[in-house]
């Protein structure tokens, strides 16, 4: 008996570790159906003196062949495992003399079902018979009867163990038959202690399951598990297909960037030697040369370039604008601005004005010297930024002055 109990337990934990390697088809589509409620019916065997584990089971008293009939809920917690609860409401019955007697017996059962195409793939054989083998056990509750004797009741614990097979009619319909071995922890079943240690029985049964569920869905165990692989291989395969064109597109991306960079580092090069030509031609001029994030500035007093209060070019500041037309010539990328200050001295509206005018004077003299309009551009901006304090002769004439900026164009 304890062996018996410890291949029960050792084939219970086979199957919880099969529901837990075998992942159901549909976790991630609540279509399937899981849920089955099934009746049934059939006979139960009970022979004397029969050998141990014969289908007809093992008594001291011969029961024979009586009914048995019951229903039972089962889950599917995986594609090839489910948990099933069973009730049956059955009897041994003895007509003859001498020993004749009556169990009415009512049999409660907690088994885990395997279904075997699910484990081994075997769909082939026929995708509408389904094997399966169970294993559990139970408590039953036994009303004796007893010619000439005193009746009794006693609940006993139960172990059993089927194969079967299901067949599949519709989404809602399955049918099934099965044997049942059962063995009973105890010799009474039959009323009589014998010399056999545990009473045993066999059951035929066959019955009917509705599939409960989402309708026009099959049950999860009629789902071949070939097709759930390949569903989930088809979505791996189109989440690799959609990670490789990202991966495309962020190379192509880190590629342009890269052409972006080697341009601009390139363009840096080339605006240092240019810089460096510029303040290499002006340095025989009074200005004041610097250079400010991607740029040149150079500086020149307003008094060097123009007459007091007015806009005219001076011949100076001709000079100096002929030597940077022909590098601006020669540099058709370089883009100038020219920016005209003013000091403090009368009427802002007027130096603002001066300011302005002044600047647009230098930008006319380039254009009249062959440089495009467009890489021109003006700014004037009166006394609005002073270097120095308007109120000494030094400060002031530190702020009357003109910028010419000179930086790559975009």
């Amino acid at each position: 008996m304890k062996n018996i109990r410890n291949i029960g337990i050792i084939l219970l934990s086979f199957a919880l570790m099969l529901s837990l390697a075998y992942p159901a088809y549909g976790d991630d589509n609540p279509g399937v159906k899981r849920l089955s409620v099934s009746l049934f019916g059939g006979p139960n065997v009970a022979k004397a003196g029969g050998r141990w584990m014969t289908l007809g089971g093992q008594f001291d008293r011969n029961a024979g062949y009586n009914p048995v009939f019951g229903g039972s809920i089962a889950y599917a917690i995986t594609q090839p495992v489910s948990f099933e609860f069973s009730v049956y409401r059955g009897v041994f019955d003895r007509d003859e003399d001498p020993g004749a007697f009556r169990n009415e017996y009512w049999h409660f059962s907690w088994r885990g079902v395997a279904y075997l195409n699910n484990i081994f793939q075997t769909y082939g054989i026929g995708s509408r018979v389904n094997p399966y083998i169970s294993m559990g056990f139970g408590r039953m509750i036994n009303d004796i009867e007893v010619v000439d004797a005193r009746d009794w009741d006693f609940t006993v614990s139960t172990y059993m163990a089927s194969i079967g097979f299901t067949f599949h009619i519709s989404s809602t319909i399955d049918l099934f038959t099965a044997y049942e071995y059962h063995l009973a922890n105890t010799d009474h079943l039959d009323a009589t202690p014998g010399r056999f240690t545990r009473d045993t029985w066999g059951q035929f049964l066959a019955g009917i399951s509705i599939n409960i569920g989402r309708s026009g869905t099959k049950h999860v165990r009629w789902h071949p598990r070939g097709k759930y692989v390949d569903e989930k291989l088809d979505r791996f395969d189109r989440e690799m297909k959609a990670m490789d064109e990202k991966f495309a597109e962020l190379e192509q991306r880190d590629a342009e960037r890269e052409e972006k960079l080697t341009d601009l580092l390139r363009k840096l090069e080339d605006h240092d030697v240019r810089f460096e030509d510029i303040e290499g031609l002006l340095e025989g001029h009074d200005v004041r040369i610097s250079r400010l994030e991607g740029m040149i500035s150079i500086r020149l007093e307003a008094d060097i370039l123009f007459p007091v209060d007015s806009p005219q070019l001076g011949e100076q500041a001709r000079a100096l604008l002929d030597e940077l037309v022909g590098k601006l010539a020669d540099e058709p990328h370089l883009h100038v601005r020219v920016i005209g200050h003013t000091d403090s001295t009368g009427p802002a509206e007027h130096n603002q004005r001066l300011s302005e005018r002044r600047a647009e004077s230098v930008a006319n003299y380039l254009i009249e010297q062959g440089i495009p309009s467009e890489r021109i551009s003006t700014l004037g901006m009166g006394e609005m930024e002073p270097i120095a304090p308007n109120d000494t002769i030094e400060g002031r004439r530190l702020n009357r002055r003109g910028d010419i900026e000179l930086r790559l164009a975009e």
